[in-house]
């Protein structure tokens, strides 16, 4: 322990001392005109010249033309405040270059009480490269993923929505129906003898029609309606805030589309065409579980079948009929 008439060590250095040792740009500015009185050694990394040039020049002359404006209304407000204030400008230290810079600034009181005002300035070019970099990947990142989450819910032979997402979105769909007593309807539909068709024409042809499926498909749906391919030949539809009648008369829409379409080969079907079977259910007339909506769908679809096929059933025309298993689809 020191004694009393110890002199005790200074613990704070002196305001030149750290002025000189600091590691970024640090000016000294007159209030008024804010020309340079006096900068550290820093100061010549950062403008590319020695102390004595840039002493007695006006710091706005080294920034960007566009920001100039800008630059000095900042300095005129920082100059009636004694803590510091912080901004972003760009600094051209020589021709053809331009440094992205961070300042600080405020008022300095002098030991004669003059004031003068205080400029610390940091390079940060690479880290808003860096940034920016990070930006753009992250950007790109958002990009990728949007088109993995959209693969991810995309049958990728027809381009449609496939069957997980089809599930998903009609529970969601029956929610809110339930929430806000709305309706909705399924359209279920299969080609007809399709199995002639793959063992006819082989199975790339095959693919080719359903391929040609998924593009009516997406060409003659609203935006609001969800098509999807449900399996192997069958598709489905869910129609939002449709009953039953409005999605009878956009599947018979759907059946005549797809019977005068000029697929290949379709004159070597046993009806002369391509065409489809489909079952039509509605929530609430028809079921009231999702499931169940889909299962009174696939009961119109099989009926559909049974009656000589091309043609569409709604299950309010066989809901009295003894439910039938399918067989021969």
């Amino acid at each position: 322990m020191m004694s009393p008439d110890q002199t005790k060590p200074s613990t704070l250095a002196s305001y030149q001392d750290l002025f000189l040792r600091l590691l970024d740009s640090v000016l000294i500015l007159d209030r008024e005109e804010f020309t340079i009185i006096e900068c550290n050694d820093a100061t010549e990394r950062l403008f590319e010249t020695t102390t004595d040039t840039l002493t007695g020049k006006k710091l706005a002359e080294f920034i960007i033309s566009e920001m100039q404006e800008e630059f000095l209304k900042k300095l005129r407000v920082g100059r009636r405040r004694y803590y510091p204030m912080e901004f972003e400008t760009r600094l051209t230290p020589t021709a053809g270059k331009t440094l992205a810079i961070r300042m600080s600034f405020c008022s300095l009181k002098l030991s004669d009480n003059s004031e003068v005002l205080q400029v610390i300035a940091r390079d940060i070019t690479k880290e808003k490269e860096a940034l920016e970099k990070i930006d753009s990947y992250m950007k790109e990142l958002e990009v990728l993923n949007k088109k993995l989450e959209q693969l991810s819910i995309t049958d990728e032979l027809t381009r449609l929505h496939n069957v997980r997402h089809f599930k998903s979105r009609l529970k969601e769909e029956h929610d809110r129906a339930v929430r806000y007593k709305g309706q909705y309807s399924v359209i279920l539909f299969d080609v007809d003898n399709f199995k002639h068709y793959n063992d006819t024409h082989g199975h790339p042809a095959g693919d080719q029609i359903l391929r040609l499926m998924g593009q009516i498909l997406s060409e003659n749906t609203r935006s609001t309606d969800i098509a999807a391919r449900y399996g192997g030949e069958e598709f489905v539809i869910l129609c939002p805030e449709a009953n039953w009648e409005g999605a009878l008369i956009k599947a018979e829409r759907f059946r005549k589309i797809i019977e005068s379409f000029p697929f290949p080969h379709r004159d070597q079907q046993p009806l002369g065409k391509v065409s489809v079977s489909i079952g039509v259910a509605s929530y609430p007339e028809d079921a009231h579980e999702f499931q169940a909506v889909v299962e009174a769908a696939d009961q119109g679809l099989y009926h559909s079948k049974e009656s000589g096929r091309n043609r569409t059933t709604p299950f309010q025309q066989i809901k009295d009929l003894p439910k039938k298993t399918k067989e021969n689809k």
